[in-house]
């Protein structure tokens, strides 16, 4: 049997992961004495039902009618899928997730592909309610929904926990001190996206801020340089903020014993109070692409049922059954495999088989499919597909369905590799391919305890170290 060599698949190619941000203009109010307490709630339509689904909702901005939302959304996008979004506009009435409690104020729907691509990746919706649009009586406007995404930056992502403090801040109030905040903007382009607001301090000139923890993916999109807007407010009872000053910035000044006059557009050549960093802690947060850059090599290992339950394979309905286009097995050995094996630097794979009833009438758990149970390696995705093909045709698909030995094998390969390796890492995938039910199952769990247990003693995660040899396994469950 021949196939195409396995190509070099950039994990990039398969999505890219966006950050969303939102905004809604001119709400009207449904609160007879005050402005409305908005929140939105994001839906995403499901491939698999067709129905939406909560992907999360916004934190509650009181008294507003152009509300900013600190809160992001991270949503995975797909080039060749219709990822519909659904935004449900509320008033908040009463401390309850259940939305039955609060006043529905509208919605819009949006495509993650039309927003991935609209100018300035940014969308603007009017909202509808009972299928009409809303207009504010004040403003004469059309309440519309603002959507914005990034795409994740690909810089080096890091946890960083922020305590800021004000010193000598203006006065804003007639009576007392001002009840002064923070809030924390990121620029794109020319526009400004509110990243973190903190708590108010009440009646204070020199406000320290309780500490907080922000990715410098949310805060800058992972870029140093990033211009960041810092705005001090002073918060009032009635809902409305007045302005003590702001400071423009990026992380890389923030780093540096940050300590800066803010200035108040309205009050030019007046001080209105200093802002500093008075501490910041950062720890780099390693991703996926991070560990195979820092030399891990990802290797394979599979295994494949073949009891009885798959059917026999001359039956169509068989996962076994052979056609042009290859069996059941053979399309997830395929499309699970060129993915894992490009990052396997030897292209070498070990493969078993379990639950057959071999030529000489003994039933094995754990036999390999190249005949060698010494040595269960192939050569290459292709490789691994030929001595399924050859298997298939020698044995008769028996039973029962356990793990236990294919687990213990793959275990000891990982143990073997991490006691005999140097300087290379190794991550290891065991991708077991099954119809369903398994017949050790307390077994399986249990092994899967003892593994647990090793992993926290032997294995070591360390800068971007992922591990000296860690199993992973993969369970693809075939059929209905």
């Amino acid at each position: 049997m021949t196939q195409a060599p396995v190509k070099q698949l950039d994990p990039d190619s398969l999505k890219e992961q966006v950050q969303m941000f939102l905004s809604v203009q001119d709400l009207v109010s449904k609160d007879l004495l005050s402005k409305s307490d908005p929140f939105v709630v994001v839906y995403m339509k499901t491939q698999r039902t067709g129905r939406f689904e909560e992907v999360g909702r916004t934190e509650t901005v009181k008294d507003s009618h152009y509300p900013k939302f600190a809160k992001e959304f991270l949503l995975d996008y797909f080039f060749e899928e219709e990822q519909e979004l659904r935004f449900d506009v509320y008033d908040e009435d009463k401390s309850s997730k259940n939305l039955k409690d609060h006043d529905f104020l509208g919605s819009c729907h949006m495509v993650v592909g039309e927003l991935v691509h609209a100018p300035g990746q940014q969308l603007v919706k009017q909202l509808l309610l009972k299928g009409k649009t809303i207009k504010n009586g004040k403003t004469k406007m059309y309440a519309r929904l603002t959507a914005r995404v990034e795409l994740l930056g690909k810089g080096t992502q890091e946890d960083l926990t922020f305590t800021f403090a004000g010193e000598k801040l203006a006065k804003m109030d007639f009576f007392g001190k001002s009840d002064p905040f923070l809030e924390i903007y990121r620029y794109t382009k020319e526009q400004t996206t509110l990243v973190h607001k903190t708590e108010v301090i009440k009646n204070t000139d020199k406000p320290t801020w309780k500490p907080f923890s922000i990715s410098s993916q949310k805060l800058c999109n992972s870029d140093p340089e990033r211009p960041l807007l810092l705005r001090v407010w002073d918060w009032d009872s009635d809902g409305s903020q007045q302005l003590i000053g702001e400071v423009k910035t990026n992380l890389n000044f923030l780093r540096n014993n940050f300590k800066a006059e803010l200035e108040n557009p309205q009050k030019k050549g007046k001080k209105v109070g200093t802002l500093k960093v008075v501490d910041l802690k950062s720890t780099v947060a390693y991703s996926f692409l991070h560990y195979m850059a820092g030399g891990v090599d990802m290797s394979l290992m599979v295994a494949i049922d073949f009891t009885g339950s798959n059917g026999h394979p001359l039956n169509p309905q068989s996962l076994h059954h052979l056609t042009p286009q290859g069996s059941q097995y053979q399309q997830a050995i395929r499309t699970i495999g060129n993915i894992v094996s490009c990052y396997d630097s030897d292209q070498k794979f070990p493969v078993w088989g379990f639950g057959a009833k071999m030529p000489d009438g003994t039933v094995s758990h754990d036999f390999a499919l190249n005949g060698k149970e010494d040595d269960a390696e192939v050569s290459g995705i292709h490789g691994i597909e030929e001595v399924y093909v050859q298997a298939i045709r020698k044995v008769e698909l028996y039973g029962p369905t356990l793990f236990q030995s294919i687990l213990q094998k793959a275990i000891a390969i990982a143990d073997s590799a991490h006691d005999n390796v140097k300087q290379k890492l190794q991550y290891f995938t065991l991708l077991i391919l099954t119809d369903g039910v398994i017949n050790d199952f307390k077994e399986t769990k249990d092994l899967f305890s003892v593994l647990s247990f090793k992993q926290r003693k032997k294995y070591i995660y360390k800068q971007t170290v992922l591990s000296k040899a860690k199993p992973f396994f993969w369970c693809r469950v075939l059929g209905s």
